[in-house]
């Protein structure tokens, strides 16, 4: 594999990749990737084409060795890594370089994909190099790399996880103040009740219930917003961080968690009313205007 870095107005990185790799595997949102037969075809990167207004099929110019060439796009691909990459054939980038037969960065793959394994085999590999007086600029396991790309939305994680709870803390202030108020205005109806023959706990759990419903129609009329409320927010985050959009998918497990916190937090937040309409005695709730 081979790379040749051009500036215009901004970097760009043209990755010669051979034929038949099973190793560089972009996501093609247009056209088709590289096949054997392609000269000067290019699969670009989904942004470049949008900055640029370049579609399948269009023609990008590139000065190499102070020379210009013509590529044509066979296809579009969105990465997750940055908008610098697009990939071109190894034998034609080689020949327009002046480097035949001659490249510059190699990709393994091997057997296991553990963090381990992956560290034994680039030390193997580093041990190769060394040996045949091979100098290496740089290094990098696939784990090394997802991990430094996971500092960036460990912070966009913990942002929103701050901002989950402190809604938790919101709702369940404000609902344990919309039970409070229904302690209160019901207070004739509690002395009724205790007139009948109903003891305190009956009296706590009913409120408690009643909390518990309020919470669970809650979380149905927010079910169906935060579908395409979490596919903007996972857009907008992918084009910030990794500048393209993430791969969205809806965590089912994850709404029943939300509902069984909704549940919990509904039930927590109705005890210290529930005990309140305990303690209201018959002669209070009946002289209750």
């Amino acid at each position: 594999m081979s790379w040749v870095q051009l500036t215009e107005n901004r970097q760009r990185v043209l990755w010669g990749i051979p034929p038949h790799t099973e190793i560089v595997h972009p996501r093609i949102v247009s056209g088709r990737m590289l096949v054997p037969e392609d000269d000067h075809a290019i699969v670009l990167n989904y942004k470049t084409a949008v900055d640029k207004g370049l579609q399948v099929g269009d023609e990008i110019r590139f000065d190499l060795r102070d020379e210009e060439t013509v590529w044509t796009v066979v296809g579009l691909f969105r990465t997750a890594r940055s908008d610098y990459d697009n990939y071109v054939p190894f034998e034609t980038l080689s020949r327009e370089t002046a480097n035949l037969n001659r490249g510059s960065n190699v990709r393994v793959v091997g057997a296991d994909h553990d963090p381990e394994s992956q560290r034994q085999l680039m030390q193997a590999l580093s041990d190769a190099f060394t040996a045949h007086n091979i100098d290496t600029s740089y290094r990098e396991t696939s784990s090394e790399r997802r991990e430094d790309r996971r500092g960036g939305f460990d912070i966009a994680l913990y942002l929103l996880l701050a901002m989950a709870f402190l809604a938790t803390v919101v709702g369940g202030l404000g609902m344990m103040s919309t039970i409070s108020v229904n302690v209160l205005e019901r207070r004739r109806e509690i002395g009724v009740m205790r007139a009948t023959g109903a003891m305190s706990p009956l009296i706590a759990i009913i409120f408690v219930v009643e909390s518990v419903l309020l919470g669970v129609l809650s979380w149905l009329f927010a079910v169906p917003l935060s579908v395409p409320l979490a596919r903007l927010l996972s857009d907008v985050i992918g084009e910030e961080l990794i500048y393209t959009s993430l791969q969205f998918t809806y965590s089912m497990s994850g709404m029943m968690l939300w509902l069984a916190i909704v549940i919990v937090l509904s039930a927590l937040s109705s005890l210290v009313p529930a005990l309140q309409a305990t303690r209201v005695s018959l002669r209070e709730a009946l002289a209750y205007e």
